[in-house]
């Protein structure tokens, strides 16, 4: 086991809560700097104000909401309007009181949701320290109990989540694992890294094709916990036509997480410098192309400002329109491993890769994974020689990826079939 703070914490204090707050420890430790575009203060007091406003309009609009006696209740937080397909196929949904404003999918339950204000503000207030004290744990532990009366009172059926990684999420799957509750993990995005500390606590994960289920087999998980899903919104059949034009180029950050993951056990701290870096590389090269002005979107959990203050702004123009009006208005996307990439696409606008290695792992220490490595569909640069060779043999994305990556149809069948039966994967424990 390496050496370091959470791991020296998790070898004393032998307490289930503890691996739960991993990800709370984790932004208390490294989540800090003018980079992300809310300071920890200001996402606390923001996050309060948001969980009272949540917990008066869930009063009211459970009052509004009923579901469908006789059908399958499940719980869930997937993203892309997917609960709507749920509703489709018969299934009563509930969406979860921590990631959601959809107020009027919520069975109202006092107790619960006063339990989950007092466990809010503990986590947004408090130091590591406080967050061990028995007296706190209590606060946890009365959460978790309330939290799994209400799947029980309620028959929850199945839950679905966007991943293991918050509080939150650990904490619905630990306690569904109790109730025999199948849970399934719905990629969001493309994955980024493959790695089984994580995405890997749910009994199923739902993904978007089989080549990304044969990454996820690739790199060591089980292969009947795998499901081909395919994508809630997009089909992977695609006629959009793209052509390489040196115009309107929209170049995208390489954002940094704002606490860091832990694979095979060693976390990774990574250099925020590396920030400013990678587009001081991007500059460098379109300026060889007498490029001299190129517009800047920067991740939404960063702050813009705080790049204005650290990059050339005369070629760096911040863009802060909507996603789709931005993408119209582009002609050519640079940018780092990212599922903005198949937006790009599916708006038939150029996508060429720009990710610099360093001793075979991208600027901030995680491995370059499929279909961003070595992926002839991809024009993938790994520093500014091939990023240059890249654009002046007006290389273009091959649009057919989006067949690799996102099957023809959405199919929910297995899932719905697993929800029916209560087909619920034996063995599958928290990864820390």
């Amino acid at each position: 086991m390496k050496l370091n703070l959470f791991n020296s914490k998790k070898k004393n204090l032998k307490s289930e809560n503890l691996e739960l707050l991993r990800e709370v420890y984790n932004e208390k430790i490294y989540g800090y700097g003018e980079h992300f575009k809310k300071s920890s203060k200001v996402r606390t007091t923001l996050s309060l104000i948001k969980s009272i406003y949540i917990t008066l309009s869930l009063f009211i609009g459970s009052k509004i909401f009923t579901h469908q006696k006789g059908k399958p209740n499940i719980l869930c937080a997937g993203y892309f309007g997917v609960y709507r397909s749920f509703e489709k196929n018969g299934i009563n949904v509930f969406r979860p009181f921590w990631s959601s404003y959809d107020f009027k999918r919520w069975k109202y339950d006092f107790k619960l949701l006063y339990s989950y204000l007092k466990v809010k503000i503990l986590i947004e207030t408090s130091g590591i320290y406080d967050l061990e004290k028995p007296e706190s744990y209590d606060i946890l532990d009365l959460f978790k109990d309330r939290f799994s009366s209400w799947l029980v009172k309620n028959d929850i059926k199945g839950v679905i989540l966007p991943g293991d990684k918050d509080f939150f999420s650990s904490m619905c799957i630990n306690q569904c694992k109790k109730l025999n509750i199948p849970t399934f993990i719905f990629n969001h995005g493309v994955p980024a890294f493959y790695n089984k500390n994580y995405d890997n606590s749910s009994d199923y994960i739902a993904v978007w094709s089989d080549k990304i289920k044969a990454q996820y087999i690739n790199f060591g998980f089980e292969e009947q916990k795998i499901i081909v899903t395919g994508h809630p919104k997009y089909s992977g059949k695609t006629k959009n036509n793209i052509k390489f034009i040196l115009e309107d180029i929209l170049v995208c950050t390489k954002g940094l997480n704002r606490s860091p993951y832990y694979l095979n056990d060693e976390i990774i701290i990574s250099d925020r410098g590396n920030l400013i870096l990678y587009l001081e590389s991007i500059k460098n090269v379109l300026l060889k192309l007498r490029v001299n002005r190129v517009r800047l979107r920067n991740h939404p959990s960063e702050n813009s400002e705080w790049y204005k203050k650290n990059i050339d702004n005369s070629f760096f123009e911040i863009d802060e329109l909507p996603l789709n009006e931005s993408l119209n208005r582009s002609k050519l996307i640079i940018g780092p491993t990212s599922t903005l990439l198949l937006y790009s696409i599916f708006n038939g606008v150029n996508y060429i890769s720009f990710e610099p290695r360093c001793d075979g792992k991208d600027l901030f220490g995680y491995p370059v994974v499929w279909p961003f490595n070595n992926n002839e569909k991809i024009p993938v640069a790994y520093d500014e020689k091939e990023l240059l060779i890249l654009l002046r043999n007006s290389a273009t994305v091959d649009n057919t990826v989006i067949n690799d990556l996102i099957s023809e149809k959405f199919n929910l069948s297995k899932v719905i079939s697993i929800i029916n039966t209560n087909q619920k994967l034996t063995g599958n424990q928290l990864p820390y």
